[in-house]
């Protein structure tokens, strides 16, 4: 694994994109290159690139307030579905976020703990998602024990 800095317009412009991550010019940012590039904070995973885009990791939500995201919230029969990889269901969702936007990311979390296990692409936004009763609608891209965890 390689293990590089990142330049200062890069951070600006993650400081920007993710205001409530929280982040300063202070913080040590440095990219690791592993199967997906990963940004390392204060050497924490906090950010990877997926398909050239930033999506934040299950660590950091966990490390922050979940109300900071878009989430959904699934049951307890869904949760061994998606900690091992698997899409997000519709009928295993129990809550969704008003914020759910279509083809943005969305924070896959326990309902009743309130606790991440997944990063997701949202398939429709909140609206759609609320009048489906089956069916696929979040495509998930990194999860709790994936690589990008192991990190």
């Amino acid at each position: 694994m390689k293990r590089h800095h990142i330049s200062k317009k890069e951070i600006k412009e993650l400081i920007s994109q993710y205001p409530l991550a929280n982040l300063s010019k202070k913080d040590i940012i440095e990219v690791v290159d592993f199967e997906e590039k990963i940004i390392l904070v204060n050497g924490k995973p906090w950010f990877f690139y997926k398909d050239n885009k930033i999506y934040p990791t299950v660590k950091q939500v966990l490390e922050t307030d979940i109300n900071n995201f878009s989430a959904v919230f699934v049951d307890k029969g869904a949760i061994p579905f998606v900690v091992k990889g698997a899409d997000v269901m519709r009928p295993g969702i129990v809550t969704i976020d008003n914020a759910v936007k279509k083809n943005a990311y969305v924070v896959v979390a326990d309902a009743e703990y309130k606790k991440a296990l997944a990063i997701g692409i949202s398939i429709f936004d909140s609206e759609e998602m609320k009048g489906l009763k089956t069916g696929k609608v979040i495509k998930n891209i990194h999860r709790i024990g994936d690589a990008v965890w192991g990190i």
